[in-house]
């Protein structure tokens, strides 16, 4: 339980501090992001990799499921 006021601390102290970031503290942040996001696929193992893909792909089924719901009822 500790742990998870704890994330939940941490989550909302970097929702405020992008909240107040300025536009070039953004693109920092977002180009920070991305190189990470590269180094971390870059270093995962070829079942890292399936597991991730598996997973996204799940997503965008889930995600297109979801939409296309939508779109029927708002059809109507």
């Amino acid at each position: 339980n500790e742990i998870a006021d704890e994330l939940s601390h941490d989550a909302l102290r970097k929702r405020k501090s992008r909240e107040n970031e300025t536009p070039e503290q953004r693109q920092k942040r977002l180009a920070r992001d991305r190189e990470n996001k590269s180094k971390k696929k870059n270093a995962e193992s070829a079942e890292e990799r399936r597991k991730r893909l598996d997973k996204e792909k799940e997503q965008r089924q889930k995600r297109r499921a979801l939409n296309s719901k939508k779109s029927l009822n708002t059809a109507d």
